[in-house]
């Protein structure tokens, strides 16, 4: 039963799937996943040892800069939600949205929902660990489809063009806010020479009405998102790409982000680091065990690269 539910899921999001729009022909990937660095390359062990030194921060989340080392850092790979936007609003406008309408099926389903989202309907806080916070929203929508076919006694098929419609009623776009100016941002990381990824797991569609709305699509090379990507972060195989597309070796590649699932990706694609940032989701406790370093916020990385920049031309001078 459960292998049968898979296999219908996985055609309807397909079927969802292709009724997007074309992606960017610059920033999106229109064909498989890349292998063009070598496997020793991918799979090679970090340069520099991944020890506690590279985890020391003070109480809020600011790292030691001076403990982390210098280094031909040639990219750098964001989370947008919780990393780049704060999503908090449009997320809590979407789980009340859908968690009505489910409250008028069955308050089981209701209570569900909210659990496996990881959203607190008092509060209207989104926990780290829930799917909402950490799963591309195909996941999201399977799941919720699942609970309103067995809630609601309906077809599956039935229950995902109902959570379709859900979440097409309400706008996860126009609520999305800069947590920085994250232009000037990645204007100084261009002047270092580091190339930009953002790594999402919300949609393309979502994703590049975002990007255009602050005029950041000319600012980042490369974007992939849920709607690019069949094996979603924390798996290695989205970073992989990146760095393949745009010709860097994975150990001079930094992953930043605000969950577990970003952090993990680091570890996992064997990329150089793997920064958490404190200004999403996950709380420092959830973050700290699969970070090198913790910041306060991704602006925090400028100095550390900043840094690193000038201590390598001193170095060749």
């Amino acid at each position: 039963m459960h292998r049968l539910c898979s296999r219908r899921l996985v055609t309807l999001s397909r079927r969802l799937q292709s009724s997007l729009c074309a992606p960017h022909p610059r920033l999106y990937p229109t064909t498989a996943i890349l292998r063009s660095f070598p496997n020793s390359a991918l799979n090679a062990p970090p340069k520099y040892e991944r020890n506690n030194r590279f985890r020391q921060s003070s109480g809020a989340g600011h790292a030691a800069f001076e403990e982390i080392p210098t280094h031909d850092w040639e990219l750098v790979i964001f989370d947008k939600d919780g990393t780049l936007f704060d999503a908090s609003r449009t997320w809590q406008d979407w789980a009340t949205h859908v968690g009505t309408a489910l409250r008028a099926i069955s308050s089981e389903a209701e209570a569900k929902f909210y659990e496996r989202m990881g959203f607190d309907p008092v509060s209207g806080v989104v926990g780290g660990t829930g799917l909402l916070a950490t799963r591309p929203w195909t996941e999201i929508n399977d799941c919720i489809s699942v609970l309103l076919a067995t809630h609601g006694k309906m077809d599956l098929e039935q229950a995902a063009n109902q959570v379709a419609r859900w979440s097409h009623e309400v706008d996860t776009v126009s609520g999305q806010v800069p947590l920085f100016d994250i232009k000037a941002m990645f204007s100084r990381l261009r002047e270092l020479n580091i190339k930009i990824a953002i790594n999402t797991a919300d949609d393309r569609v979502a994703t590049e009405r975002i990007l255009d709305a602050f005029d950041l699509t000319d600012d980042v090379d490369l974007v992939l998102s849920s709607s690019d990507n069949p094996h979603p972060k924390p798996h290695p195989d989205s970073a992989h790409y990146i760095c393949s597309a745009l010709q860097v070796d994975p150990l001079n590649t930094i992953v930043v982000g605000d969950t577990q699932a970003d952090v993990l990706l680091g570890r996992n694609a064997k990329l150089g680091l793997s920064v958490g940032v404190l200004s999403g989701a996950c709380s420092q406790d959830e973050l700290s065990t699969h970070s090198d370093i913790m910041l306060a916020d991704a602006t925090l990385l400028l100095p550390m690269l900043e840094r690193s920049s000038l201590n390598r031309a001193e170095a060749e001078a």
